[in-house]
């Protein structure tokens, strides 16, 4: 599994241990909502603190199923709502957006009349959001979106191609919006110094190829959501969503970016 993982312990009374991969470790009490991280000692907050908290309240409150535990512990999202069609994993992030939206998701394939939409991530403000399919009956999953997240969305929505993403929605969902290609503006200055237009992993590299891992593509999640529905696998959709999380950060850089180009 790409990106930082996390195990959580209880130690004590409100004491929880998280350890990363490389077997470094914090110790966070709840009670006193304190983390001996160094993010914590020096800001006064953390990512640990409602990574534990969210942790508890899955496993206490909600029942900790395997993909919670996948979400929160290996991911390292801080919140997770699991229904029998989709999942919602939400995180904040230490920067904003004043305006608009950044949104990208992941389907079955390239073509909006037949393919199906399975994974759709968000930025808003200092919110990421991305809200997974489980089940193979798009139904569910659909009617969410519409209901609860495309009819609020801040406009002009972001995007990296986002003829794909515009393509998508209007035919599977009826959604309508003035869409924004984060790329554009880098496509017309390749064209002016004559080079060829940057995809975005070699104008925002990924985590993985600084670490070495091999970077999951689109190809990839189709294959993963085929094999998910085949073998009920939930570490493919963890896959899938720890790849569309990466591409909603990369996007958000993208949008930094393009004060460089104005």
């Amino acid at each position: 599994m790409g990106g930082v993982g996390y195990r959580i312990f209880k130690v004590g009374k409100g004491l929880y241990r998280v350890e990363k991969a490389d077997g470094s470790f914090y110790l966070v009490n709840l009670d006193a909502e304190t983390c001996t991280c160094k993010g914590f000692v020096a800001f006064g907050r953390c990512k640990h603190v409602p990574l534990v908290q969210g942790y508890v309240l899955a496993k206490v409150e909600e029942g900790l199923t395997d993909l919670k535990d996948i979400i929160l512990r290996q991911l390292a999202f801080t919140h997770v709502k699991e229904t029998e069609d989709y999942v919602i994993c939400y995180d904040e992030l230490p920067c904003s957006l004043d305006r608009g939206c950044i949104i990208d998701i992941e389907t079955t394939g390239m073509d909006h009349e037949k393919d199906e939409i399975i994974t759709f991530g968000m930025i808003e403000r200092n919110e990421l959001r991305v809200i997974q399919r489980k089940s193979k009956d798009p139904a569910a999953f659909y009617a969410y979106l519409s209901e609860n997240v495309l009819s609020r969305l801040p406009l002009p929505v972001y995007a990296y191609n986002s003829e794909f993403e515009k393509g998508f929605l209007s035919k599977q969902l009826g959604f309508e919006a003035t869409f924004v290609d984060l790329m554009e503006p880098w496509r017309v200055k390749a064209d002016e110094v004559e080079f060829k237009y940057p995809t975005l992993d070699e104008l925002i590299p990924s985590p993985e190829a600084y670490i070495g891992e091999r970077r999951t593509t689109a190809m990839d999640v189709v294959f993963l959501w085929r094999k998910y529905l085949r073998e009920a696998n939930v570490r493919d959709l963890a896959t899938i969503i720890r790849h569309n999380q990466i591409d909603l950060l990369q996007a958000m850089a993208a949008l930094m970016f393009e004060s460089l180009v104005k």
